[in-house]
């Protein structure tokens, strides 16, 4: 029984060295960057709002256009113009009974065009309100940015803590399988009961089942940071360093330079940008415009031509009040962002406050549980001295043990959640990063 017991704990406590990657937190958070998936989609958006951006470039130049007709008519309007463009006009071409009958006139027509707008105001405000969404999006992108790191990080603390509670339990195994021994040696010389012993081997088979459960975890886990990484196959990760408390930074209460607050600012920008743009809108749109005709009878002779230039000014008085809406809109739209930039500031500022008050209570537990677990050792000490003499009970011993490895699991998962309240801080407050 004993020899299956101690195949079975090292089978569960082993993890396959060679699926084992060592992961330096740094390189876990380079490679989250450069490959999560989201996060690339992301650049694909902001890429496509640029590109959003460049089109109204066309504003500013000029729309070019080429055409080319080829015709015949016995219309005599048309017929009569045909021939006039084509300068083959004569005076019988005057008579009433060819204007009024003419025959079938062909004409071929070769043009290109340009139009060019002047000043487009309500153009190049719409491309600043543009501008100020790319500026909007790369904040959002930083934002996620923080977001992908910070979920790295706890990952990795994580990581870090359940490979420390795999020490801890072998650690603990290895304890329990020395007092094995000496309570086996007790039961032969009569000092000691076998229900002792199978006690024993029951907290054995306790730890035994906690191992396989943190060898599931270290799976899930390693599973969890190549999502992030954008990893194509999941390995199993080791960490480089381990699991310690991090240095308290100071607190900033300026909550207004984290990347999601200057998104929404540029936001806001924008959404006035555009509302200028519609108010602009109103006013007269000065363009001008050129033409060159190549006339001919036969399709692809050009035997004449003719040049057409102006400018325009045209002026919508009334368009059913559709541009008196859209700035209304626009309005609307910027007091709901208004709000909810409000509205996020304090439920930053609520969280900030949460996880300062959680990293407080995280470091006045760690302290105790260090004098808890200082205490703890120096009894089960000398309560074990006294079972080699034959003092105390098998049951007081594993008591002593049991009590000095919860402690320490408990200092473990403080020190996680200290880790991770730090880290919490950290996305709520850049200004307190290193």
């Amino acid at each position: 029984m004993k020899w299956i017991l101690m195949i079975w704990i090292a089978l569960f406590s082993r993890i396959p060295a060679e699926a084992q990657v060592r992961l330096l937190l740094e390189d876990a958070i380079q490679k989250a960057l450069q490959g999560n998936r989201p996060l690339r989609a992301m650049d694909f958006a902001t890429q496509s709002m640029k590109e959003e951006g460049n089109k109204l470039k066309a504003s500013w130049l000029p729309h070019v256009q080429a055409s080319y007709q080829y015709l015949w008519t016995n219309d005599p309007l048309n017929a009569f113009g045909f021939k006039l463009q084509q300068a083959g006009i004569q005076a019988q071409d005057f008579d009433p009974s060819r204007l009024n009958d003419p025959e079938i006139r062909h004409h071929a027509n070769a043009k290109i065009s340009i139009q060019q707008a002047i000043f487009p105001w309500d153009m190049i405000v719409m491309r600043q309100g543009i501008n100020e969404q790319q500026e909007g999006a790369r904040w959002q992108r930083q934002r996620a940015a923080e977001k992908l790191e910070f979920e790295v990080k706890n990952a990795y603390a994580d990581l870090q803590y359940v490979y420390a509670a795999i020490q801890v339990n072998r650690q603990a195994d290895s304890t329990y399988a020395e007092n094995e021994r000496v309570i086996g040696r007790f039961v032969e010389q009569g000092m000691a009961k076998k229900m002792d012993a199978m006690q024993v081997q029951i907290e054995r088979n306790q730890i035994a089942l906690q191992l396989k459960s943190l060898q599931k975890s270290v799976e899930q886990i390693s599973a969890y940071l190549a999502l992030l990484m954008g990893l194509p196959e999941p390995g199993i990760f080791e960490p480089a360093s381990t699991l310690q408390m991090p240095i308290q930074n100071p607190l900033s209460s300026d909550l207004h330079n984290r990347s999601d607050f200057k998104a929404m600012e540029a936001g806001s920008n924008a959404i006035l940008k555009m509302k200028k743009s519609v108010r602009l809108g109103f006013l007269p749109q000065l363009a001008a415009f050129a033409e060159y005709n190549l006339y001919d009878r036969t399709a692809l002779g050009f035997g004449e031509n003719a040049f057409l230039a102006g400018m325009s000014l045209r002026w919508n008085l009334l368009d059913g009040t559709l541009r008196a809406h859209e700035a209304k809109r626009l309005q609307l739209e910027h007091s709901r962002l208004q709000e909810e930039k409000a509205a996020l500031l304090e439920q930053s500022q609520m969280e900030v406050l949460h996880a300062t008050n959680e990293r407080s209570l995280a470091s006045v537990r760690i302290e105790h549980l260090k004098i808890t677990i200082a205490q703890a050792e120096e009894q089960r000490r000398i309560i074990k001295e006294r079972f080699a003499q034959g003092l105390e009970k098998p049951v007081d011993l594993m008591n002593a043990e049991l009590l000095v490895t919860a402690k320490k699991l408990e200092l473990l998962e403080g020190i996680k959640n200290h880790v991770k309240s730090n880290h919490q801080l950290e996305f709520l407050n850049p200004n307190i990063r290193n």
